[in-house]
């Protein structure tokens, strides 16, 4: 699993992003809500999950050998760690928000209450599979004029006005870009500086 790159450069030395664009936006490119949760991997078969996991980042020690990526592990259906996941997924399949996700294993969000710190103020806890949830978590990003890149001061004017498609009370945390079926590019509201907070 490879980290979406973010839209912006960085500079690492003051942790602040610059108004750089390394990632190129396609015009075609679906922009999406990015949710605060717990990245988790579904694998479904026959309308039934099999199999659960969580997201690994890898330690300091493993960065400094050049492991830079995440990857999944299981979760542990009784791990009071993992206790939370597991009542997301139980959620969804009640509700049967899996009915009709195709075999394959799915990049998820787990979100809802004692999930970070549920910025959304959700009163349940469920599972979002992204490549499933495109339409719902789509977001109307104006068309900036070119291919090339998001303009900084455009889109840093654009954050705090977006609404979570999951309460319309909250703010998004950011977005997400979509292309060919793969995310390209993310940026979060709390990359940018505001002079009062959004």
């Amino acid at each position: 699993m490879e980290k979406i790159p973010t839209i912006f450069e960085r500079n690492w030395d003051t942790g602040k992003l610059t108004e750089k664009t390394i990632v190129g936006i396609p015009s075609e490119a679906i922009a999406t809500e990015k949710l605060d949760g717990t990245n988790v991997r579904v694998t479904i078969r026959s309308c039934e999950c099999v199999r659960l996991e969580k997201r690994k980042n890898p330690s300091k020690n493993q960065k400094a050998r050049g492991i830079k990526d995440p990857w999944y592990i299981d979760a542990i259906p009784n791990d009071p760690a993992d206790q939370y996941i597991w009542d997301a997924l139980n959620n969804s399949i009640l509700k049967e928000e899996l009915k009709e996700v195709p075999d394959g294993a799915w990049s998820a969000e787990a979100i809802g209450p004692k999930i970070q710190t549920n910025p959304l103020e959700l009163e349940e806890r469920r599972i979002v599979i992204f490549e499933q949830s495109l339409d719902l978590l789509r977001i109307d990003v104006p068309d900036f004029g070119h291919n090339k890149g998001i303009p900084y001061n455009k889109i840093k004017g654009l954050l705090p006005t977006l609404k979570s498609y999951l309460n319309s009370d909250k703010g998004i945390e950011g977005i997400v870009w979509w292309y060919m079926g793969e995310p390209i590019g993310k940026i979060k509201i709390k990359e940018f500086s505001y002079d009062s907070a959004p």
